[in-house]
């Protein structure tokens, strides 16, 4: 808010900076004194309106839709799953701005007490003086100092100065030009404006030249035939040292040689015209730069792809799936459909075919949602969704995000592309603030990762925001949202290769152009992230594909090698390798963390792909059937023997292993032989099952405080000090531990770390407390208790005191 009051004020001084340098210029000492008043008065008005106007100036949008779409890098989101608690602290400090805002609203009200002042003692005089009426003129007689002087229709004279001889004629008709003029009018008003204005330097110059342009103009009325000589002995006979009011208006007001100068000066008709006539499109120019902004008038019309191209757009939640509500009751649900119907009825592109999960309110589960994309086999798949944060009410979340799969999907890369082209859509028009990047969560949307085609998730907004929420229901911005998504559709269609209109072409098939793939579907399973785990048919010429997201798919030995997939021997019998990675929710490509992604089988080696310099030890701890060993071990193994392989991270490693090397990471090996499930003296005791030794990040049942959440805030508010950010000189604003520790099957918490603020005091004393903290209730995992990770934010709060 300060920021917007500086930038305006400096806008209010820059202009009235140029409008006074014109009249420095042109106008000042030129005797055509009337026309500079008003050009004084219409600067100081112009310079405190200009830069509250906004004049938008249409211009034909010249974008060429075929610009290329900027690939955005994704971002990734993590999940917090026990709901934001806050510590609040009071901080008892002034900032700068608030300094600077006091300093401010303190000098205007000394000036508005002054001229509060000024309104009583012209009171005063009023009540304690004899006065008299003459044609709508009231004259008063005073001893006080300063006088005579005007103020409106009051001429306050000075008992000591003879009305009646040519001196006292000449210093009345001077006066009785101030009031005719209106002249005390445009006192108040400066004086006024001076009151909120009075930063603007200008304005005080301009408020001094008014005043000797009042005088020049009530000179030029008093002095018959330009007698100067008489108009000199008036000022210069002054008994009186003038004593300055600032709304009225002496006579005894210099500099006394401008103002005969004045009297003096003979007018130069063709110049002062000039003059007058180019202040005029002076001040206009100075508007039109002011006020006018340039914005590209938009076009609403739906182009159309040179291609046919099928949507599929998901509203959100449905039936008695509510999703996200405001503090008025609005359901995100209702939002979701209403956003889906604005995109059906806007869409006027014969090219771009949608179809949709819902309709109505109903409900339908992801997986329900992922299987009618299947059928319905779009290029293109939407999710429309709201937003909400934690909670009733705020105005710090806002804006638009789109969420795409992880990397570790098959159509991350696609999804990607396709969420670029929305984003930069979406930042060409419209009202709320748009994420820059496409987002990954951390826990995924299965909507996203289980479709094969690119799909994304919109966050329009964010539905407890009152601003959000305003425009997400206005008809304004449910058109801006249809619109803008419906472009983007078009352009990124555009884009795609002839042969497949339904994949970018970072991703479309090796195959030769006179294959023709079965479905769209296969040419999306080719892409070797996708795989896991291949198995061969007892035929020798069927492979059967495990994909990262847990499907199944059948394909042929020509089709996989048109594809470059890696195709096991077919001499060896078949079989299968699972590759496993227990601190995500899913099975995933283990070259997404630095393994071969599927072992192969042709060279009949395994390799673990690492650092091989010897000097640098930075591999993780290989555990082949509950013994260490290095990898040259590992390139021994036959793959047809794997059972299982299970790769641990960091913490998780380290919290099972207590050693240097696991906190590089751990990868279990188990043989089909073997009857052993861990690795090394320090693993848990071998009778644990191997799902014992497992920590896991995405359970059937979490792990729970006991009590729920609203014990687990109380403890927290009981046992934190609020303090500590203030104690550790922390300035006002809230600042985010994220916590992360593992509870174990017996409900104790372990390797508590904090992501967020590592070295500081808070951050010591939430892992300091969560290692007191009560005995847990374990998450579960096929009724079972396991080892679960578990994500909490606590924010410590610093406020004004």
């Amino acid at each position: 808010m300060m920021a917007t009051f500086a930038f305006y004020f400096l806008k209010v001084i820059l202009c009235s900076a140029m409008l006074y340098g014109y009249y420095l210029l042109f106008l000042r000492n030129k005797i055509y004194h009337a026309y500079n008043r008003f050009y004084l008065l219409a600067s100081v008005l112009v310079s405190m309106v200009a830069p509250l106007l906004n004049v938008q100036l249409l211009l034909q949008n010249n974008t060429n839709a075929a610009a290329p779409i900027q690939l955005l890098q994704a971002v990734n989101n993590g999940d917090l799953y026990l709901e934001e608690v806050i510590i609040s602290s009071h901080r008892n400090n002034i900032s700068t701005s608030e300094i600077i805002a006091w300093l401010y609203i303190v000098v205007s009200l000394i000036l508005l007490t002054m001229m509060i002042k000024m309104f009583v003692v012209i009171f005063q005089l009023l009540k304690h003086n004899s006065s008299m009426a003459y044609q709508n003129i009231v004259f008063i007689e005073t001893e006080a100092r300063g006088t005579p002087f005007s103020f409106f229709k009051f001429i306050f004279w000075n008992k000591a100065i003879n009305v009646h001889s040519i001196t006292g004629q000449q210093i009345l008709a001077h006066e009785l030009a101030h009031v005719r003029e209106k002249h005390s009018l445009d006192k108040l008003c400066m004086n006024f404006t001076l009151v909120f204005y009075w930063i603007n330097p200008f304005f005080w110059i301009i408020k001094k030249e008014l005043n000797l342009i009042h005088e020049f103009i009530a000179d030029k009325k008093a002095v018959v035939n330009y007698d100067t000589a008489t108009l000199a002995a008036m000022i210069v006979t002054a008994a009186y040292p003038t004593h300055s009011y600032l709304i009225t208006n002496h006579f005894f007001y210099s500099p006394i040689k401008r103002r005969l100068n004045m009297l003096t000066a003979y007018p130069s008709k063709k110049a002062g015209y000039f003059y007058r006539v180019l202040a005029l499109p002076v001040i206009v120019l100075l508007l039109a730069a002011f006020t006018l902004k340039t914005s590209t008038l938009k076009d609403n019309s739906i182009p159309n792809p040179a291609k046919k191209i099928k949507v599929m757009i998901d509203a959100g939640h449905g039936g008695d799936d509510k999703g996200a509500s405001s503090v008025d009751g609005i359901r995100e649900k209702d939002l979701n459909l209403a956003l889906l119907q604005k995109i059906k009825s806007l869409n006027t592109a014969s090219n771009i075919e949608l179809v949709f999960t819902r309709e109505t309110d109903l409900y339908q589960s992801p997986r329900e949602k992922v299987a009618m994309a299947k059928a319905n086999q779009p290029e293109l798949f939407v999710s429309i969704h709201i937003a909400s944060s934690n909670g009733i009410s705020q105005n710090k979340f806002s804006g638009l995000e789109v969420f795409v799969a992880q990397d570790r999907y098959p159509n991350s890369q696609s999804s990607k592309e396709f969420a670029s082209a929305v984003i930069a859509q979406f930042k060409s028009g419209y009202d709320l603030n748009v994420a820059a990047q496409p987002i990954q969560r951390t826990i995924g949307i299965h909507v996203l990762s289980g479709n094969i085609v690119p799909a994304i998730l919109i966050h329009a907004g964010y539905i407890n925001n009152p601003t959000d929420l305003a425009y997400l229901q206005s008809a304004k911005g449910q058109e801006a949202i249809a619109i803008n998504i419906l472009k983007a559709i078009a352009r990124y269609a555009d884009r795609l290769p002839v042969e497949q209109n339904s994949l970018p072409t970072s991703i479309a098939s090796p195959i030769k152009s006179d294959t023709t793939p079965t479905s769209t579907a296969k040419v999306q399973y080719y892409n070797k992230v996708a795989i896991k785990a291949i198995k061969v048919g007892a035929d020798k010429k069927t492979l059967y594909l495990t994909l990262a997201n847990g499907e199944t798919e059948t394909i042929s030995l020509e089709e996989a090698k048109l594809a470059n997939i890696e195709v096991p021997n077919v001499q060896n019998k078949s079989g299968m390798v699972t590759i496993k990675k227990v601190d995500e929710y899913e099975n995933i490509s283990a070259d997404q963390f630095g393994q071969k992604q599927i072992p192969n089988v042709q060279q009949e080696k395994f390799f673990l792909r690492g650092k091989q310099n010897p000097l640098i030890n930075d591999e993780p701890m290989y555990i082949l059937d509950g013994k260490v060993v290095n990898n040259h071990i590992l390139q021994q193994l036959d793959p047809e023997t794997i059972k299982s392989i299970t790769v641990l991270k960091g913490d998780a490693a380290f919290a099972v292993y207590k050693t240097e090397q696991s906190k590089k990471g751990v990868v279990e090996i188990i043989t089909k032989d073997s009857k052993s499930t861990t690795s090394t003296s320090k693993a848990p005791p071998a009778s644990l099952s191997e799902d014992d030794n497992k920590v896991f990040n995405k359970v059937e049942q979490e792990a729970l405080f006991p009590g729920g959440i609203e014990a687990w805030k109380l403890f927290l508010r009981e046992n934190l000090d609020p303090n500590i950010a203030v104690d550790e000189g922390k300035s006002i604003g809230n600042y985010q531990i994220i916590m992360q520790f593992i509870v174990k099957t017996d409900g104790t918490i372990t390797g508590v770390v904090a992501e967020t603020y590592k070295d500081t005091k808070m951050a010591a004393a939430c892992i300091e407390l969560l290692m007191k903290s009560p005995k847990w209730i374990p998450a579960k995992q096929k009724g079972k208790p396991v080892n679960a990770y578990r994500r909490q934010p606590i924010t410590f709060a610093v406020s004004e005191g």
